[in-house]
């Protein structure tokens, strides 16, 4: 989820966006989330900062993913009873490649 500020009168609110479902951004001239049910929400951020934070925020999906794989191939590999074990369990990843 990213956080971002609502343009609602004098109080400040906060609003969560899952970005997988934001169809687009405009500057009409506010900043226009418009999102896949097709609800519109105005927020502070400017059209260059949410696209920024959606970046952001889909690296560091891509880094937790990639940080997690690894701990989990080197906790096995590390592990007393290692893949020929009868208690292992090894699950084969297998990545569907187009040329």
């Amino acid at each position: 989820m990213i956080v971002f500020t609502r343009l609602t009168g004098k109080t400040r609110q906060l609003l969560a966006v899952n970005p997988d479902l934001l169809v687009r951004v405009e500057s009409v001239p506010d900043t226009m989330l418009v999102m896949l049910d097709g609800s519109q929400y105005y927020v502070r951020e400017s059209l260059d900062e949410v696209v920024e934070r959606v970046i952001e925020f889909r690296a560091r999906v891509l880094a937790q993913a990639t940080e997690l794989s690894s701990r989990t191939l080197t906790a096995f590999e590390d592990s007393p009873s290692g893949p020929d074990s009868d208690d292992a369990v090894v699950v084969q990843l297998i990545r569907n490649e187009e040329n």
